[in-house]
């Protein structure tokens, strides 16, 4: 029998074996005892699926996936649900080892006289091997089944010797070395019993002390002599004493006297870490993968077992350490950070993103911030093929509407000197990112054409590009009702502010008109995309701001001034708006003092006298109340709309 992995959608193969089996009975005994009919089952089944669906990542469903399965003990129904769950969760130890024992049962009952237990076997290389290798209790698990129920001496073995090879210096690795000693002694295998004591007493495991005891109880029984040579060459030690003629006695207290210090020696390794594990294994800390968040004591544990180990301990220490950190805190991208960072500094690049890999592959694959560090790592190191690779991943199946992910890849191929690519990213981002993010990304397509390429034209078209489309968009969801974010294209205010900016940036003939064109469509009457009526009137502010200190529009200044002076008289002035000018009591405190009267009969102030502004700033007053139209300018000045320069820092796009 051959495992197999489920086929694309995940829950294809879930499907077909779920049908088949419900419908070969008219009901079944749930894991509570409650007698369900068919059209239950398959109801609540089809709620697991559609919950998986829509969140792989649900535990909770997941287990209830697997406790129905085991329910029904049909193998293939059994097989793609443990394979969909392990995929999600391959650090859960128990579930494989459940898995093989499912494989195993099915195999004595498809031949109970001759059972094939290849399948459960596989089961559990996989488990140790690419699912969770540093897990004492899977290895234990595995050496025990391999014991009972295969045949071959040297089959068991070498499970044993790839067990205690990979996990033999975790702290309570004692259970696989105490079965391994058994193993050994039950085949009268005396070499092999002393050839493990000689590995064992160079571990600073918890048990050391009492192998050491074992190790002298077995010298000082009658096959203590054959037992120490086992592992041991007598002909070189005697070579290391001109008359050749030591007796066996002096043999072995030489050898005796080298086990000591080895033992001494990893017996002080050990107390040093005494205190760390301690907390990792009492009844507080964890050494085992759940999906329950660790305590802050717990990963403060952890941060200072590895220090203790980067600053004192060897490369194979290091190592292990951060992988049995990586099994109960896989979900912390800072240890995987931790990991792949110390590796790169240690210049194994190599390892450094395999990490990566192993981290979005599996363990944190939705995390943005950890694939932006996987493709920044390739690109650093020379890769870039694999870099690339990472990004278009990230923004287009990780995710697809995250507008960091998007940013970060039309960035890389930016430094690639590949601005044609990059502004492909930027229209797939505008494409799939929601709300306001599509107009981010729209302006930085617009400053990237602008300072990468020097092309004005182009960076005026991703402005009515991205217009036309929002406008479009836009008379869709109305006309279909729809207030779906991602049918909704939003044009911030911010927006026009920054397109305003790009064309005051230009000098040539055309400037006013063009600026005045962007001023005009952003609060036109009929446009399915207008801004409200706060934000129409802070741009007619800007607008007026700029006619008076750039423009020759005289009609334009004065229809402006009126619609400003109305809309101040009338009272329709935001909280928003108010805020981005002096406060309007304040601001014709004592009109008498400073009043003209115009021609149109609302009064105008100089504001230098008033609030110590620059003379040639004048705040038009109506009504006894006063607008400073100078703090509206002011408030994009210093709010990072530098466009084109730095046009984008400081939009405030959604994470």
């Amino acid at each position: 029998t051959t495992c197999f992995l489920p086929s694309s959608p995940l829950f294809l193969p879930f499907r077909v074996c779920r049908v088949q089996t419900v419908i070969s009975q008219r009901d079944f005994i749930a894991n509570e005892g409650e007698t369900m009919s068919v059209t239950q089952e398959i109801a609540e089944m089809d709620g697991l699926e559609l919950a998986l669906r829509e969140n792989p990542a649900d535990f909770k469903s997941w287990e209830a996936l697997v406790n129905r399965a085991e329910a029904k003990d049909d193998l293939s129904l059994i097989r793609t649900v443990y394979e969909g769950c392990l995929k999600e969760f391959p650090l859960f130890f128990g579930y494989w080892n459940r898995f093989a024992q499912a494989e195993a049962r099915h195999a004595e009952k498809a031949s109970p006289d001759v059972p094939n237990y290849n399948s459960a076997l596989e089961v559990y290389s996989r488990g140790v091997g690419s699912g969770v290798p540093h897990s004492v209790d899977l290895w234990q698990h595995y050496c025990k089944f391999a014991e009972e129920k295969v045949d071959s001496v040297d089959y068991v073995r070498s499970v044993f010797q790839s067990a205690t090879s990979t996990v033999g210096s975790d702290y309570r690795a004692h259970v696989v070395w105490d079965m391994y000693i058994a193993f050994e002694e039950k085949h009268n295998n005396a070499e092999g019993v002393a050839e493990i004591y000689k590995r064992v007493l160079s571990l600073p495991i918890e048990q050391l002390e009492r192998y050491w005891t074992e190790f002298q109880s077995k010298l000082e029984n009658s096959k203590g002599m054959n037992f120490l040579l086992a592992a041991e060459k007598p002909d070189y030690i005697r070579r290391q004493h001109e008359d050749h003629k030591l007796l066996d006695a002096e043999i072995k207290s030489t050898i005796k006297s080298r086990r000591e210090d080895i033992y001494t020696a990893a017996m002080a390794e050990k107390q040093k870490r005494d205190e760390f594990e301690q907390k990792i294994h009492s009844g507080t800390g964890r050494s085992y993968y759940t999906v329950d968040p660790l305590l802050e004591d717990q990963l403060q544990n952890w941060r200072d077992y590895i220090s203790f180990e980067v600053e004192n301990g060897t490369i194979e220490t290091i190592f292990k350490v951060f992988e049995r950190c990586l099994i109960p805190a896989a979900n912390y991208t800072e240890f995987w950070c931790k990991y792949a960072d110390y590796m790169e500094k240690k210049g194994f690049l190599d390892r450094a993103s395999e990490i990566y890999n192993r981290a979005c592959s599996v363990y944190v694959k939705r995390r943005v911030s950890m694939h932006i560090r996987w493709g920044e790592f390739e690109e650093k190191r020379g890769n870039i093929d694999a870099a690339r690779s990472v990004f278009h991943n990230l923004y287009t199946s990780v995710a697809a509407n995250s507008v960091e992910a998007v940013l970060n890849a039309a960035n890389f191929e930016r430094r690639q000197l590949n601005i044609d690519g990059a502004v492909s990213v930027l229209n797939a981002g505008i494409e799939s990112c929601s709300g306001e993010n599509k107009s981010y990304l729209a302006l930085v397509k617009a400053q990237m054409l602008m300072l990468w390429k020097n092309d004005i034209a182009q960076a005026r078209t991703a402005f009515d590009s991205f217009l036309e489309k929002a406008r479009t968009a836009m008379k869709k969801a109305k006309a279909a009702g729809s207030d779906d974010k991602a049918e909704v294209w939003e044009v911030p205010k911010s927006f026009w502010v920054a397109y305003v900016e790009v064309e005051k940036s230009m000098k040539d003939g055309e400037r006013e008109a063009r600026v005045q064109g962007v001023f005009e469509r952003c609060y036109s009457e009929d446009s399915p995309i207008k801004l409200g009526e706060d934000d129409i009137n802070e741009m007619k502010a800007l607008n007026y701001e700029f006619v008076l200190n750039e423009g020759s529009d005289l009609t334009k200044l004065k229809q402006l001034r009126q619609e400003l002076t109305d809309t101040v008289r009338e009272g329709r002035i935001s909280t928003a708006a108010s805020s981005r000018k002096r406060s309007l009591e304040e601001g014709d405190e004592e009109p008498s003092k400073h009043a003209k009267t115009g021609a149109e009969g609302q009064a105008y102030v100089s504001t230098s006298a008033a609030a110590g502004g620059d003379a040639s700033t004048t705040t038009y007053a109506g009504a006894n109340q006063g607008f400073d139209y100078a703090q509206y300018y002011n408030y994009y000045g210093a709010n990072g709309y530098q466009f084109p320069g730095n046009g984008y820092s400081n939009y405030p796009y959604q994470q």
